[in-house]
């Protein structure tokens, strides 16, 4: 911007010289005129010379500015480029993100999912006397239900601790054997407010009755039943 300021008045400087030199140059060379009209013609080769400098500077500008807009046109495609580059890794990350908080997620979940197994079972044709422990994550509350006409009674159904064990009773609402398959579903609700179902199998052997894990899953609980 500065060397602009002081080439423009050097180049007018420079004109108004050249003008001023050639109309000496005129009068020294050929006299003074007879008229104003010769006077006037002996400053039309100067003219031709501007003229002819005034459209060599129109055509430069021209290569300039076809330049200047080549330069804008490539850094505008870097820049595209570059933010295309930023996306990605912007992209690349947020995968990562997402796969490192599933991961911590599925692990919060495991680490809180109960895990029961059974320890014992007895009883008669009435009652069934299951004893199970808990060697997963903390249950909040239990509850039960089987299928037929019995009853399910769990002791310790709040607040059991991992390694906690707890009992369940079975009865019959008539004195009957039981049937081949009572389905017993265990639910109880782990720290992280998952609701999770273990489903217990009692099946009749001929040396009495055995129990068998089904399917176990848990889905998301919004607020523990009342």
């Amino acid at each position: 911007m500065k060397t602009y300021k002081i080439l423009i008045p050097l180049i007018v400087i420079l004109v108004l010289l050249m003008w001023i030199g050639s109309a000496v140059f005129a009068f020294y060379w050929y006299g003074k005129p007879d008229n104003p009209g010769i006077w006037g013609d002996t400053f039309g080769a100067i003219n031709a010379l501007f003229s002819g400098l005034a459209l060599a500077g129109v055509a430069y500008a021209i290569v300039l500015q076809q330049k200047e807009i080549e330069s804008q046109r490539i850094e505008s495609e870097q820049s595209k480029a570059q933010l295309a580059e930023q996306n990605r890794l912007i992209t690349e990350q947020l995968k990562s993100m997402q796969a490192a908080y599933d991961f911590d997620r599925r692990k919060a979940n495991a680490e809180a999912s109960p895990m029961l197994r059974l320890e014992s079972s007895g009883g008669n044709r009435v009652t069934r006397a299951l004893h199970f422990k808990n060697t997963g994550g903390r249950i909040v509350t239990l509850s039960g239900s089987a299928s037929h006409d019995c009853t399910v009674t769990i002791s310790h159904r709040e607040g059991i601790q991992t390694n906690g064990d707890f009992s369940v009773e079975v009865l019959r609402m008539s004195p009957e054997d039981f049937p081949d398959d009572v389905l017993l579903s265990l639910q109880c609700i782990d720290t992280l407010g998952n609701l999770h179902d273990f489903v217990y199998q009692i099946l009749k052997t001929k040396s009495g009755y055995r129990i068998e894990q089904g399917v176990a899953g848990y889905r998301r609980q919004s607020a523990p039943p009342a």
